[in-house]
């Protein structure tokens, strides 16, 4: 019965409602300096091109590192080329800029992103959570031409150029 069915939103669309955390406690717990650009990388590998996951982690990370700011990378996914992308992750980690996790609790992870300057990747959350929960005061992009994980409507506007790229 069409009554029976209801559009409901994307799960997570609302996470500015659950920031319970500062700016200077993100930081903090982040070691971040909040009063500067913070990138977020989040990217997974696209299940088609698991040969190739580890090179593409490896040219975001050499660009990324270019603009010589706090760059926040979150490991990737289970999928097939995981645990290559981690591997080349580890290769920057002790970069004074760069904080990787294996993962984030909740509540950290969307404070991190109301501290986020601009997201990096082929992650869905870069616009299901991050662009569309903070009206769009991120951008974010997403690296199409990387994996095809991600199909991008690049007039969309979430997906914009960011200011210090």
């Amino acid at each position: 019965d069409p009554w029976r069915v209801h559009m409901v939103g994307t799960p997570g669309a609302d996470l500015e409602a659950e920031l319970d955390m500062t700016r200077e406690e993100v930081g903090a717990a982040l070691s971040l300096d909040v009063s500067r650009p913070v990138l977020l990388v989040l990217q997974h590998p696209a299940s088609t091109e698991a040969g190739l996951a580890a090179s593409q982690m490896r040219e975001t990370m050499e660009a990324v590192c270019s603009f010589g700011e706090q760059i926040v990378v979150i490991f990737p996914n289970a999928d097939a080329g995981g645990r290559g992308m981690i591997d080349v992750i580890k290769n920057y980690e002790g970069l004074p800029n760069v904080r990787a996790h294996k993962s984030l609790p909740r509540s950290l992870y969307v404070g991190l992103l109301s501290v986020t300057t601009v997201m990096i990747g082929n992650s869905s959350s870069d616009a299901n959570n991050c662009c569309k929960t903070f009206q769009y005061s991120r951008p974010a992009t997403l690296a199409p031409n990387i994996s095809t994980r991600v199909e991008v409507d690049a007039s969309h506007p979430a997906y914009q150029k960011s200011p210090i790229l």
